[in-house]
């Protein structure tokens, strides 16, 4: 892959073959490995490409210019005289986008008012390759807190209707010596064992399905066992949450009431 980087246009030299800018070329990291160097710096200073022959004279990083499920090609940057015909100018800014983007735009109607301006920003550029995606998490969000939210409510409910089954139990416990604490423990104890047995069998299918949507992407991160923990750990807060209030309020019956209740 190749890309040209436009110089200055200068009529004098336009064409001019014997510019030994015609014949340098930087690469980047994938290419420094393709053509078989030990490390970039290795490759400094070397002459490729055969029948046109190119001197390396600078190595890059990789620099990603399309999807981000595309294997990043190894690239080579060429100067060239000659304007291109279907060119990007490309601005290095820094402030408010907004406010530089304004500017540019009536500097460009100064110039060429009958050529419309479109102008935008590396990350709304490559935005575009992230629409998908975005758009994918942004349901799985929603589906996310409505399953969240109809569990807590389904949680409540059982805790109450559990906790109303116990409570002359609560008083008989309170009679022999058990603390609020204790029936709070043994109240928020019961609900948590499922909690947790939940999580354990949902790790799997989770890594499962993690590991193969991050496979579609070239460059990617790797499932550390910190994401399954800090969901477990959000799940079982939730639910201590959503169980704490029915074992408090139980807690804090009187034995004699509790004894009473039907």
């Amino acid at each position: 892959c190749r890309r040209s980087c436009p110089g200055d246009v200068n009529p004098g030299k336009n064409g001019d073959m014997n510019d030994t800018r015609l014949s340098n070329v930087v690469i980047n990291r994938s290419a420094a490995r393709a053509l078989g160097f030990a490390s970039p710096s290795r490759s400094v200073g070397r002459i490729v490409g055969g029948d046109n022959p190119k001197q390396i004279i600078g190595v890059v990083e990789d620099m990603r210019f399309r999807s981000p499920r595309e294997v990043l090609p190894p690239t080579m940057y060429l100067f060239q005289l000659d304007p291109l015909t279907n060119g990007t100018a490309v601005v290095r800014f820094t402030g408010d986008p907004k406010a530089f983007a304004a500017a540019a735009e009536r500097a460009w109607r100064g110039v060429a008012p009958q050529v419309p301006f479109n102008g935008r920003t590396v990350l709304q550029s490559l935005g575009g390759f992230y629409k998908s995606d975005d758009q994918a998490a942004s349901l799985f969000l929603i589906g996310s807190a409505l399953a969240v939210a109809i569990g807590c409510v389904g949680l409540w409910g059982l805790a109450s209707f559990t906790t109303a089954r116990r409570i002359r139990e609560i008083g008989i416990r309170k009679v022999l010596g058990a603390s609020s604490l204790d029936v709070v423990k043994l109240l928020v104890g019961q609900f948590l064992k499922p909690v947790l047995i939940a999580n354990v069998f949902a790790w799997p299918l989770a890594f499962i399905a993690m590991r193969g949507w991050l496979a579609g992407f070239d460059d990617r991160i790797a499932l550390s066992p910190l994401f399954f923990l800090t969901a477990s750990a959000m799940a079982t807060a939730i639910a201590i949450a959503t169980v704490s209030g029915q074992a408090i309020r139980a807690s804090r019956a009187t034995p004699a009431w509790a004894l009473r209740h039907e």
